[in-house]
Parts: C-alpha cells; structure tokens; sequence
C-alpha cells in the first residue's frame, strides 16, 4: 500500500527504479542533493519595466531591457529612495576612486 503514491523528489542515484521504497535514508540524501538558490531582488523597477510588468535589473542609468529594447530608462523618484541611492553612489564612487589610489 505503501508504493502506491509516486515520490514527489526525483531519485538522485542511477539505476534506482521508481517503484523502490523512496522513504528513510535515501529520501534524506536526495533532500541534501537540492540546493536553493538565493533570490536576487531589486531595489525598484524603472518605468518602463513595470508598465509591461517585466523583470528589471534595476541598473541605473539605464536597465539591460531599456538598453536592449532603446527605450527611455525613468525611475521614480522619492525622498527617501533617493536619499539612499545617493549615499551608495556616492559609496561606490568611494570605493573606485580608493581602487584607483591603491593601484597607484
């Protein structure tokens, strides 16, 4: 009765049938095999990425779809997304312009 639900995982060892009892230790290790993947989230869509709902890399001066499709690339702007953005472009400007000075 047990065999009669398909497993939901699929066998990670070669030559394992699908009728074999998938429950204990083999189920633990094909558990250990799937890696997740961490998701990488922008901080906000331009414009025109949201409009057609697609995905935005959020780029800025321009996203990579604005950049492939030659559309106008705008991002709203609010005060406190600004005031932030600001700091980590001037941040990153920083971290550059010390890149540049210790090559020297």
């Amino acid at each position: 009765m047990s065999n009669r639900y398909r497993p939901l995982l699929p066998n990670t060892t070669p030559g394992s049938s699908s009728t074999e009892d998938t429950s204990g230790s083999q189920s633990q290790s094909s558990l250990s095999g799937l890696i997740k993947i961490p998701r990488v989230g922008t901080r906000m869509a331009c414009e025109s990425c949201r409009k057609k709902k697609m995905r935005c890399n959020g780029g800025r001066t321009m996203c990579k779809r604005c950049i492939e499709t030659t559309t106008d690339c705008i991002y709203r702007t609010d005060k406190e997304e600004k005031s932030i953005l600001a700091v980590e472009g001037r941040n990153s400007e920083l971290m550059t312009e010390l890149e540049q000075l210790h090559e020297l």
